[in-house]
This record gives structure tokens, C-alpha cells and sequence, in this order.
């Protein structure tokens, strides 16, 4: 039904490049380990045996998880991604009402532009805020990030972004989600986790 999908294909490559990207890096800090392990085997063979074998991990893990992107993308993302993917795929290809560098919004549903494995219902998205991280109190990630019952984010990165171009995003995310709140406040954040904690209960495998 939807092996011809636009959508899933531009996913499926977004998703495969990743992997490959992420294979690569893998496979350079592997090379970059063993070539100084193999230096230190003169002066210290007990550190460079370390070396190597933290080497070997790295290949191993990191390559199988870029290879897994690359061979399985859509299993990749994850069981409730990979099921919106599908879901709002045939609206996504069908017609695109809205698109600028942030978003693309369908009839259907509103998505990630640059992560469009990221992917929820325009109806479904309970709630938006700005969420911020900090590393010693600096600023390392900024995200305005869309919260649905399934528990799928949409997070569209922010970071460096003046609070006028912040608030125009809240305004055309407003114009598509009829049923979001916005903004974080103890009210919000309790009403998306009890509505994600009845959407869990609902969905139980019996």
C-alpha cells in the first residue's frame, strides 16, 4: 500500500544518510584508536591493549547501529514513529498546505522539515513549549517541542533563535493545531503526562 509513498522514501533516505554518516565517524575514531594503540604497543602494552579493545567496541556498537539506519531505517526510528510515518504518509503526498525551513504541515498532520521521521497529527498535538538544555548552566540545545498522547516529539530546534521568530513558529503552529496549549507550566506538563499516561493504558497489550 505505500511501497511508492514520496514520504516514506524521503524518510527512508533521511534516515539511511544518518547511518551512513554516522558509519563513517565510527569507522574513523576505530582507525584513529588503533593506530595510536598500535603506537603505544612499544612504550605501554598494557594501555594500548585497552586502547585497542575500546577501539574494537567502538567499531563494533557504532557500526552496527549506523549499518541498522542504513538497512532499516523505518525500524530504526522506533515502533511509534515508524506508525505515524505510515499513518500520515498518503496525506503528506497527497498535499502539502504549509512548508517553510521549520515545518511541513499537511490536511493531516505537521512535521519535522530537516526530521521528517518526526511526524504527528495536527488534532493530536497536546501541547508546545520551548524546552532548553544546559550543561554548568550553558545553554547546549534549544527546541520548541510539540507533545502528542503517543508520546512522539516533534522538536524543532531553536537555538540562537531571537524570541520574535520563536513566537511567530507558536502562531503558525497555533493556525494548524487547533488543540494545542502552549507554553510550560505545571498545568500543562500535567495535563500532556496524564494524557499520555491514559493513551498508554489504552494501548496495553492484553
Amino acid at each position: 500500500m505505500y511501497e511508492d509513498s514520496q514520504y516514506i522514501e524521503k524518510v527512508s533516505k533521511k534516515v539511511r544518510m544518518a547511518g551512513l554518516i554516522y558509519s563513517f565517524i565510527s569507522g574513523a575514531i576505530a582507525i584513529a584508536l588503533t593506530v595510536f594503540g598500535v603506537i603505544m604497543l612499544r612504550t605501554d602494552p598494557e594501555s594500548a591493549g585497552y586502547i585497542l579493545v575500546l577501539a574494537l567496541i567502538a567499531y563494533v556498537v557504532l557500526g552496527v547501529v549506523g549499518l541498522f539506519r542504513v538497512f532499516a531505517p523505518l525500524k530504526f526510528i522506533g515502533k511509534a514513529k515508524n506508525a505515524n510515518v505510515h499513518k500520515y504518509a498518503p496525506s503528506m503526498d497527497r498535499k502539502i498546505i504549509y512548508q517553510d525551513k521549520h515545518m511541513v504541515v499537511s490536511e493531516q498532520a505537521i512535521a519535522n522539515a530537516k526530521k521528517p521521521e518526526e511526524i504527528v497529527g495536527r488534532e493530536d498535538v497536546l501541547a508546545a513549549w520551548v524546552h532548553t538544555q544546559s550543561y554548568n548552566f550553558i545553554p547546549t540545545s534549544k527546541t520548541l517541542n510539540l507533545y502528542t498522547p503517543e508520546n512522539v516529539i516533534v522538536r524543532f530546534n531553536v537555538y540562537g533563535m531571537r524570541k520574535e521568530k520563536i513566537n511567530e513558529l507558536f502562531k503558525t503552529i497555533a493556525t494548524y493545531c487547533p488543540n494545542c496549549r502552549f507554553g510550560y507550566s505545571p498545568d500543562n506538563y500535567k495535563f500532556v503526562a496524564f494524557s499520555q499516561k491514559q493513551y498508554r493504558e489504552a494501548n496495553k497489550k492484553s
